[in-house]
């Protein structure tokens, strides 16, 4: 009978101690790759609540806008008649705030600022445009110029906005340039439209 010799046990430990340092070297070279791939996961779920709540907040002011509805609060006497919103060149300029606070309200959990200039992430514009044709020469009065997100431009309403009357298409556009918060994504691409 043959014996085989005991291996010495000195072996077991620096054969312990290899295995320990090669799942140093692993765990180091994957972190990185892994911590990136959280990052990516995070940045990404926070664009889809921000898309989500921009949609919503059009959402909100498009169906306050065809109610025709405005707050009081925004009723000014325009015409020195002495009485607030008894014309409907009145209505209508309370309708244009009222329709911005319905969309405002809709478009919650965002980092928005409507006090920065165009371009700068975090800001937010609300536009209200329709399709009026208050001359009655068969052609709208109002035109939406979309936004345009390669170069950061909000949508306009020319010759200016307006809440439009019944029977007219009214659009609201929310424009929001998200800030992304991940250090090495935000210094390659600062913001989203």
């Amino acid at each position: 009978m043959d014996q085989v010799p005991a291996s010495h046990p000195r072996d077991a430990i620096s054969s312990r101690r290899r295995f320990k340092g090669q799942g140093l070297v692993e765990f180091a070279l994957i972190l990185p790759v892994m911590l990136l791939l959280i990052f990516v996961i995070i940045e990404l779920a926070r664009v889809l609540a921000a898309w989500l709540a921009v949609e919503n907040g059009a959402r909100f002011g498009v169906r306050y806008a065809v109610t025709g509805e405005y707050d009081p609060a925004y009723c000014l006497d325009l015409d020195s008649s002495g009485t607030a919103c008894d014309s409907p060149l009145e209505r209508d300029a309370a309708r244009i705030p009222s329709i911005k606070d319905a969309a405002r309200a809709g478009a919650v959990a965002i980092l928005k600022n409507e006090t920065v200039p165009q371009g700068t992430p975090t800001y937010f514009k609300i536009t209200v445009c329709s399709t009026r044709d208050a001359d009655g020469d068969t052609h709208a009065d109002f035109t939406l110029f979309p936004p345009n997100g390669g170069t950061f431009t909000p949508s306009i309403c020319l010759p200016g906005e307006d809440a439009g009357g019944p029977a007219d298409r009214v659009s609201v556009s929310v424009d929001f340039d998200h800030p992304l918060i991940v250090p090495f994504l935000s210094s390659l691409w600062p913001q989203l439209m």
